[in-house]
């Protein structure tokens, strides 16, 4: 949930699973410009206007369900109900950081604030109430021409409420929907501290394509927990993150 309705009390940080450098091959038979060259670059994708920028929009836009520049955020399953007065969409901060809020279970303790993501923000601070809730934000479609690409982008969040939350970062094709995991998943692990840190991988595009990039927040299961409004086993950690950086490895 959002910050001003949450406790903190965190120790560590854990990102996810192993992860391995993935090779993305256009499937056959997609229209991955096959009558044109793709001349993108990553200056082109990270420039004011570019794909992966966020932005300079501070307003959520209920139509576009965005904060503007092509990115569309959504909610899965679309019937998902969050708990009153949490947030319902991703947030944006000019740049966030973690706070320190009281505790709402017996024993639990405030903490110390977190660091600043360092950039301008995007997370979620919501609190849904079922489980096997995910809640995305998307870019708009950009070519890549083939070649070895380095992602990154930088992550904080609070860690002391009593849900996690997850944060995995995709490279979408446009043209088959297949979603390539880019780095590590960023866990924010229930009742421990607030945590930062970066994520950086390096993907190789065999066939130039259509792609998005996507950002998706999901959440733990409190042993026991019922899922009701203002209960503290509702409240989930929040998770932001800037917006990716690239760089060009080799052709």
């Amino acid at each position: 949930m959002g910050e001003s309705r949450r406790l903190v009390h965190r120790r560590t940080v854990a990102k996810g699973t192993a992860w391995a450098v993935p090779v993305i091959v256009a499937a056959a038979g997609t229209p991955a410009f096959a009558s044109s060259v793709c001349t993108t670059t990553c200056s082109d994708l990270t420039a004011s206007t570019g794909a992966l920028n966020f932005g300079t929009g501070t307003t959520w836009n209920t139509t576009t369900n965005s904060f503007g520049n092509g990115w569309t955020g959504a909610t899965s399953p679309t019937t998902a109900k969050f708990m009153a007065g949490s947030d319902t969409h991703v947030f944006r901060s000019p740049n966030w950081t973690p706070g320190a809020t009281a505790g709402c279970k017996s024993g639990q303790t405030t903490c110390s604030a977190g660091t600043a993501v360092g950039a301008v923000t995007i997370g979620f601070g919501g609190d849904p109430l079922q489980a096997n809730t995910t809640v995305s934000y998307t870019s708009k479609i950009f070519c890549l021409p083939k070649g070895k690409y380095t992602f990154s982008f930088t992550y904080s969040f609070v860690g002391c409420w009593f849900r996690a939350q997850y944060l995995t970062a995709y490279l979408v094709n446009a043209d088959t929907g297949v979603k390539t995991q880019v780095g590590n998943q960023v866990a924010a692990p229930a009742a421990s501290a607030p945590g930062h840190g970066t994520i950086s991988a390096t993907i190789t595009v065999a066939t130039q394509a259509n792609y998005q990039w996507r950002y998706e927040w999901t959440f733990g299961t409190d042993t026991g927990a019922t899922y009701t409004d203002n209960t503290c086993t509702t409240n989930a950690n929040d998770i932001g993150i800037s917006a990716p950086s690239c760089s060009f490895v080799a052709a």
